[in-house]
């Protein structure tokens, strides 16, 4: 055995590699199974979150638990002073107590009162208080309070006012209060939604055709919001069973899903190009882009859930269950950028720079871009002067 010099230096021991590398490395030598094992996933949470939308609450808006809640409460066992969930306003062209019109208000009062979730009716036809009467006798209202939590009411009102405006003639019948604000309330926010989605979807498509720079590399981000919003509607779905979720929160969840699909694919994607410009081959590249920019996106994801973690201290069921859509799709998007996206990258290979539609205008622009640093370079005190 040959003896080592006094100067000779120790042999190191070979580099461990990180998990995310490691991960990787076995995402690609079985790209196969992961993607359809994805598949399958998708499918099985896109089942499980059938149904959603009508275990969402429309209420939660109120704080719990407080003072002023507390309050509230005391009030309305004690004093029986209360604020009316729903107040109708129930307008004629004649006097409110001329036949016709009181027969009709009476039908009203009647039928308000045998509906379900109905838990008190205070009406003008009762007793007719002049409080309840308008000044010039051509309307009158109806006090309603209704049963059970604000998401009950908010669900209640929206069942019975759309009915109540056609079948009472010869009334006009309107609403407002609580209860009506939160049905109105939200279906504003869906209508919007709904044309942000038309308005905002094909600007997106571009948008990601222009930012990953191939029509291949801009559904890698698809790919991976679809598997985070879908994964985050059938948590959501199971939430319901144990606490209210709102109805923005599955809308809050896809939009952010999306956009955190962007960010944290173009993380990983523009350091494969730069893997791949050096030579490495695509297994390699893969991994060595995951050991290094799939620390940003872990990173990423563990302080965007962090900071949305505070809503949880606020008593307000509305900002607890968009904390948990957040924070469950800002989790499952960083799941699948680290657990699929190495496969698609596999699968995709060196296409990932191709179908560029927007190359010869790439082009002109980095063209003019060098040619703008160079004067720039040339003008040194001018650049830094005019910019100053």
């Amino acid at each position: 055995m040959r003896a080592r010099g006094p100067l000779a230096r120790p042999r190191r021991p070979a580099r461990r590699e990180s998990a995310l590398a490691a991960f990787a490395r076995w995402s690609v030598r079985n790209r196969t199974a992961v993607l359809a094992a994805s598949a399958v996933t998708a499918l099985m949470l896109g089942l499980l979150a059938a149904g959603l939308a009508d275990r969402l609450s429309n209420g939660g808006f109120l704080a719990t638990g407080t003072e002023s809640a507390r309050a509230d409460a005391l009030l309305t066992r004690g004093f029986d002073a209360t604020t009316p969930d729903l107040v109708l306003r129930a307008a004629a062209d004649r006097p409110v107590d001329s036949g016709p019109v009181a027969e009709a208000g009476a039908r009203l009062t009647r039928h308000l009162r045998g509906q379900s979730g109905v838990a008190r009716v205070r009406s003008y036809w009762d007793g007719r208080p002049a409080a309840l009467r308008a000044t010039d006798g051509r309307s009158a209202l109806l006090v309603v309070d209704l049963a059970g939590t604000e998401a009950d009411a908010t669900r209640t009102a929206e069942r019975l006012v759309p009915d109540l405006a056609r079948r009472f003639a010869p009334l006009r019948v309107t609403a407002t209060g609580p209860a009506w604000t939160n049905v109105q309330f939200i279906r504003q926010g869906q209508d919007d939604a709904r044309k942000a989605e038309v308005v905002v979807a094909p600007l997106a498509v571009l948008i990601l055709v222009i930012a990953f720079g191939s029509v291949f590399a801009s559904l890698l981000p698809v790919v991976v919001g679809a598997l985070a919003v879908v994964g985050t509607l059938a948590a959501l779905r199971l939430l319901t069973h144990a606490i209210e979720i709102s109805v923005f929160a599955p809308n809050l969840a896809t939009a952010l899903g999306f956009g955190l699909a962007i960010d944290y694919s173009l993380f990983i994607v523009t350091r494969f190009r730069e893997e791949l410009a050096r030579g490495l081959p695509v297994g390699e590249a893969v991994v060595r882009s995951m050991a290094t920019a799939g620390r940003t996106v872990v990173f990423s994801a563990c302080t965007v859930g962090l900071a949305v973690s505070g809503l949880f201290v606020f008593p307000v069921a509305l900002l607890r269950s968009l904390a948990w859509a957040v924070i469950t799709v800002v989790a499952l998007a960083a799941a699948a950028t680290i657990l699929v996206l190495p496969a698609l990258l596999a699968a995709l290979g060196t296409r990932v720079n191709d179908l560029d539609p927007f190359a010869r205008l790439r082009r002109r622009a980095a063209g003019a871009g060098r040619r703008r640093a160079v004067r720039a370079a040339r003008r040194l005190v001018l650049a830094g002067g005019a910019t100053a």
